[in-house]
């Protein structure tokens, strides 16, 4: 109880857990909460193969190198290569891509696809790196859960969840007047 609160006609505190809120050794496994929290094993298994760009460009006068702009990506082959947002390219000089390690690597463009908004861009290493699948979009359903993992605003290892809403959302639907292309609607936004 709290002698501070009891003296002032308060009501006590009481302390529902003793000891260290943080220790790995405190998680119950046999709870329901460890069990059936699918969207952490998810995170679990694919936030090693997410990976931070930081993009940079030299100032015309002074040469010197400064950050403009970030954005998220997928490593999806063990030699390097990743997946990311062509409009995250635009206009920039180098590429910095970060691993959850915090290991740092430059890039190189290998390919980019503006009117899919898709680039590939390859890092060089000896290590071994986790990787990511690609699914077929043709198996999506509505109503299956989503997860988004990326870095808005350089805020790294975001999480957001999900439901797919639609599988073949017209481009005109959207307001892209001239897509021929059908996209997934996901109310999981990785931006805010």
């Amino acid at each position: 109880e709290n002698q501070q609160g009891r003296l002032r006609d308060q009501p006590a505190v009481i302390a529902v857990q003793k000891g260290s809120c943080g220790e790995k050794s405190a998680v119950d496994t046999n709870s329901l909460r460890y069990k059936f929290n699918f969207i952490a094993d998810v995170v679990e298994k694919i936030a090693p193969a997410v990976v931070h760009l930081e993009l940079f460009r030299r100032l015309p006068y002074t040469n010197k190198e400064v950050l403009v702009s970030s954005g998220s990506g997928f490593i999806v082959s063990e030699d390097g290569l990743i997946i990311t947002n062509a409009h995250v390219l635009t206009n920039k000089q180098r590429i910095q891509v970060e691993l959850k390690t915090g290991q740092q690597f430059d890039a190189k463009v290998r390919d980019v696809d503006h009117k899919l908004d898709i680039a590939l861009i390859k890092i060089n290493t000896n290590m071994v790196l986790p990787v990511l699948l690609l699914g077929r979009s043709s198996d999506l359903r509505p109503g299956e859960f989503v997860v988004a993992l990326g870095s808005p605003f350089s805020l790294q290892n975001t999480v957001t969840t999900g439901i797919v809403s639609s599988t073949q959302r017209d481009g005109r639907e959207l307001g892209l007047k001239d897509s021929d292309m059908e996209y997934i609607q996901t109310d999981a936004i990785i931006n805010y």
